[in-house]
């Protein structure tokens, strides 16, 4: 948002975003240019990564590397998308075997517009976007999305969004999934895509009418 002078009645021009990183031994301090109003920071292998919003509303993923001076690396930005859980479970970055996290797979919770009326008992997480890291360039693997023409109000009889977010990406050995609400979606990663393998829904049956 822009800020307002209210000495001369008009909108002043957003300061440019900057990311600061400090040197935990030299207390060194770097600014650097950032195009992303900040939602999160994180470890990514080695380096960190800042995910934020853009001003025409797409979803930044920006890579810093923190090697030598600070810097900034190659950005992807995802149009049309809003992160959709900020907490930190939501974020899981799992690197390659053998890498030291140059190469690896990142997966989050994204949200987009959904017209389906029972879109909204899916929390905000209607699908999980994966991003492919190979020598710390960035290329999309895809999305395993939620259906939501399957979502249902249970009144948080077993899965809330108040509870654990209700959208996150699971890495387990050699496995994805991607938990979106009372759906558990299996997806597979291979040549840098990632599709889906099985579905499950275990939305909890009816209470009988007493």
């Amino acid at each position: 948002m822009s800020r307002y002078d209210h000495r001369v009645g008009r909108a002043l021009p957003k300061p440019p975003p900057k990311l600061r990183v400090v040197g935990l031994k030299d207390r060194r301090l770097t600014e650097l240019d950032a195009a992303l109003d900040l939602i999160r920071i994180d470890q990514m292998g080695r380096d960190a990564i800042a995910i934020g919003q853009s001003d025409d509303r797409a979803l930044v993923f920006q890579p810093l590397a923190l090697d030598g001076t600070p810097r900034l690396l190659d950005a992807y930005a995802l149009p049309g998308t809003s992160e959709g859980e900020n907490r930190s479970h939501a974020y899981f970055y799992r690197a390659d075997p053998g890498s030291d996290g140059a190469s690896g797979t990142l997966g989050l919770p994204v949200a987009r517009a959904l017209r389906h009326p029972n879109a909204r008992f899916l929390g905000a997480g209607s699908g999980i976007f994966f991003l492919r890291r190979d020598d710390r360039a960035l290329s999309p693997a895809g999305e395993l999305n939620a259906d939501a023409t399957r979502a249902v109000a249970d009144n948080c009889l077993a899965s809330c969004v108040d509870w654990y977010g209700i959208a996150r990406p699971i890495f387990y050995d050699d496995r994805i999934f991607a938990l979106m609400g009372y759906e558990l979606v299996e997806g597979r990663l291979d040549g840098g895509t990632i599709t889906e393998l099985a579905r499950v829904d275990f939305t909890p049956a009816a209470s009988p009418a007493r």
